[in-house]
């Protein structure tokens, strides 16, 4: 289970040391702070988060053993320790990621990226316009463009697959 947080930048210091890791970059501007409380197989850990602020509050979520974050502008993989696996930035702020198949499908303000199970880009696909995930019906991504157009990509490929308003 995990429980994020939101605490100001002062409390986030005063609690350093409480923290087992600290998880995220020092945002050099418009930052946003966070506790988060994992509990993992009988144990609790707790973790700062350090991200940018752009009015989306991060996703945490443990899978395969590892914590799967998506804050900010990054996509970021950690062991239960504390070490930094893998990282992924995109160049506008992250909406979420869903788990489906092993897979992860990543989705940001203009991009959609899905990795395979060792977090490597399967295929990803940019936009000029502002998207966000409708729904994913069978192995059909469906997004909707800031327009109310509706845009279909194939979940394994990244193809586009029908677009229609």
């Amino acid at each position: 289970m995990i429980k994020i947080e939101e605490i100001t930048y002062d409390l986030f210091f005063y609690e350093k040391k409480k923290f087992k890791y600290i998880l995220g970059k020092t945002p050099e501007y418009n930052s946003e702070f966070y506790r988060v409380f994992i509990t993992y197989e009988g144990c609790e850990i707790l973790v700062g988060l350090q991200t940018m602020n752009f009015g989306i509050k991060p996703q945490i979520e443990l899978y395969n053993d590892k914590l799967l974050i998506c804050a900010g502008l990054s996509f970021l993989v950690y062991s239960l320790e504390g070490v930094l696996l893998k990282e992924h930035t995109v160049r506008t702020p992250l909406y979420e990621f869903i788990i489906k198949e092993h897979k992860i499908l990543i989705i940001s303000e203009l991009d959609v990226f899905l990795l395979n199970i060792t977090f490597d880009i399967i295929w990803e696909k940019f936009f000029n316009e502002i998207i966000w995930l409708k729904e994913i019906k069978e192995n059909v991504i469906i997004l909707r463009d800031y327009e109310d157009r509706i845009i279909k990509l194939d979940f394994a490929t990244g193809s586009d697959m029908k677009k229609s308003s």
